[in-house]
């Protein structure tokens, strides 16, 4: 099961889900080409789908760990370790982000 709240705003959104201590995946189901880019560059977790599948998973996505307490770290060296990555994955029928 996922959690639903209802929210007046896409800012309201992001903010509640950004309130959360947890990071490993977010969704956004959109049309709005808008919507789904602040979506991705503003929500703070590891893994993102635009107007998909949630439990989307592809084999060769790398293993992110997850933001804030999700997840675990990848490898000894592992880039996330130096750098913020995020995986995007949007449906077949949406516009490039």
């Amino acid at each position: 099961a996922l959690p639903v709240y209802p929210v007046k705003s896409v800012d309201e959104a992001i903010a509640v889900a950004n309130q959360s201590r947890f990071g490993l995946r977010s969704t956004v189901i959109t049309d709005d080409i808008k919507i789904r880019q602040k979506w991705v560059k503003e929500i703070e977790t590891a893994g993102v789908g635009t107007s998909d599948d949630h439990l989307y998973y592809d084999p060769y996505m790398p293993h992110l760990g997850g933001y804030k307490d999700s997840g675990i770290i990848g490898g000894k060296y592992f880039s996330t370790m130096l750098t913020r990555m995020k995986y995007v994955h949007s449906g077949p029928d949406a516009e490039v982000i």
